[in-house]
């Protein structure tokens, strides 16, 4: 006789313990049936918690840009394209690097970068005159 035809016929499993949950008739049925759809949604509860603690980390998108020691402050695309060039050197010259300064070639920022260096340069010469 087939196992599981021999689970139905003696009520016993192959190991010969008697079944967690004896299932009679429809009642019996439709209620494990409550008890495993309500498990399945616990389990989707505590997943959706799990996810909106970790929504709640603070993520790294919060980070100040970075700043050069010379006060350039590079935003995400300067870091990308500075990356990029130290990957290349890299590569083609088979010796590490390192980034000392980083000049910026966008004419909103290099009118920035500019003026900063007058208004430096007015004050030494301020200070000098004194």
């Amino acid at each position: 006789m087939n196992t599981f035809l021999r689970v139905l016929a003696d009520n016993t499993t192959p190991s010969g313990r008697q079944p967690l949950w004896e299932i009679n008739n429809f009642g019996d049925a439709a209620l494990f049936s409550l008890i495993c759809i309500l498990l399945v949604f616990v389990v989707l509860i505590v997943i959706a918690l799990i996810i909106a603690l970790m929504n709640k980390i603070p993520a790294l998108e919060d980070k100040p840009h970075a700043t050069m020691k010379d006060g350039t402050e590079l935003d995400d695309d300067a870091m990308a394209a500075v990356f990029v060039a130290t990957m290349e050197f890299r590569k083609t010259k088979k010796q590490d690097c390192k980034v000392v300064s980083v000049e910026l070639l966008e004419d909103e920022k290099v009118e920035k970068k500019k003026a900063k260096e007058e208004a430096k340069a007015k004050e030494k010469a301020e200070k000098k005159g004194e």
